[in-house]
């Protein structure tokens, strides 16, 4: 909250708080967020939980559910640092990491989270979407009563897929633009970018592959991403 206060202080406006909603890890907590938007100048957004690539969060790629590698001798890393418990074999995902995005217990949609909310703080009332900074893919609301500052967003790639009117693209970290957060096509920009040297052609070869790239956008998106969303980044 310290961090909320001084970004309202410094005028850091309009301010985001991002919170995906994952069955058993943070659901007795979406009214608490709700709640967030009627005394602070903030969009508290809920975004459906998206399965991306393979959710490594408990072991690397390489590394098996008893914590050894690949050639069955025990990690480094794991008998030098106190590891998570190992992982059941039943929850390996393909690329050798944790596999809880691949169950639809994880999943809490959108029609759930407003329930809880309306159920706790009363009706939700639409919002003009262009009222928003940034225009972005959240369908946005605020709470009828209590006189709120702020705004509630959802993101519902799952359960209310809006391909139709996404307007985003991604840059990655390695120099990709990426027309699509599960599985769209790709463009690389790293090493065009490093081979004009005149700012006004190198803006023009970038906005021809941005225009490509939103060409790649597809028309719907599957149920399973193709890349992890630590290598796509935010």
């Amino acid at each position: 909250m310290r961090g909320l206060d001084a970004a309202e202080d410094a005028e850091l406006l309009p301010l985001k708080v991002n919170c995906v909603t994952m069955r058993g890890t943070n659901d007795d907590e979406f009214v608490d967020f709700a709640r967030l938007s009627l005394s602070r100048r903030l969009t508290v957004r809920f975004i459906e939980y998206m399965p991306l690539g393979d959710a490594v969060l408990m072991h690397g790629p390489g590394h098996r559910a008893d914590g050894r590698g690949r050639n069955g001798q025990a990690s480094h890393l794991s008998s030098a640092l106190n590891p998570l418990p190992a992982i059941h074999a039943s929850e390996i995902g393909p690329a050798g990491g944790c596999g809880a995005q691949d169950r639809g217990d994880v999943l809490v949609p959108e029609a759930e989270v407003r329930a809880r909310i309306e159920n706790e703080l009363g009706p939700l009332v639409p919002v003009d979407r262009a009222s928003e900074a940034g225009v972005g893919p959240a369908s946005v609301y605020r709470l009828a009563q209590g006189d709120p500052k702020g705004r509630i967003g959802f993101i519902s790639a799952m359960s209310a897929p809006f391909c139709a009117t996404c307007n985003r693209l991604r840059l990655t970290a390695d120099g990709v633009l990426r027309s699509c957060l599960f599985e769209g096509g790709e463009v690389p920009i790293r090493e065009l970018m490093r081979s004009f040297k005149d700012p006004a052609q190198r803006r023009r070869a970038v906005a021809h592959a941005m225009t490509e790239c939103v060409r790649l956008k597809p028309d719907a998106h599957g149920a399973h991403g193709n890349q992890q969303m630590s290598r796509i980044g935010g």
